[in-house]
């Protein structure tokens, strides 16, 4: 797997759960970062997945990963956020360095300034 993966479930009953995956992936599109939506709802095998990735047995969506590196859950992700190091928290600054190209918008020209 390669770049921002989000685990969700579709079919969760928990309301908590339901917010918490819609807030991770509205900030993901607000600042244009792709990523892979996975859901464990699916298959037994994805949860297993997530859980085994996360290194929790008993892990809730939404997880977040970069590549095979976890990068944590919603509470983790919401600290980045409101800490503005959204970037560092999903691994991405590592990319940049190495010339990758996180995201594309063909409306906007990017320009490094010095």
């Amino acid at each position: 797997m390669s770049g921002v993966q989000l685990y969700i479930s579709s079919v969760s009953a928990s309301r908590e759960v339901r917010s918490q995956q819609s807030e991770v992936e509205r900030v993901l599109e607000v600042k244009r970062i792709k990523y892979k939506r996975i859901d464990i709802s699916v298959s037994e095998t994805l949860l297993e997945e997530m859980r085994s990735r996360a290194g929790n047995p008993i892990a809730l969506p939404p997880q977040i990963f970069n590549d095979n590196s976890y990068c944590g859950d919603y509470w983790q992700f919401y600290d980045a956020v409101e800490n503005e190091e959204i970037d560092h928290f999903l691994k991405l600054e590592q990319k940049e360095q190495h010339g990758c190209e996180l995201s594309t918008d063909s409306n906007q020209n990017f320009t490094a300034e010095s």
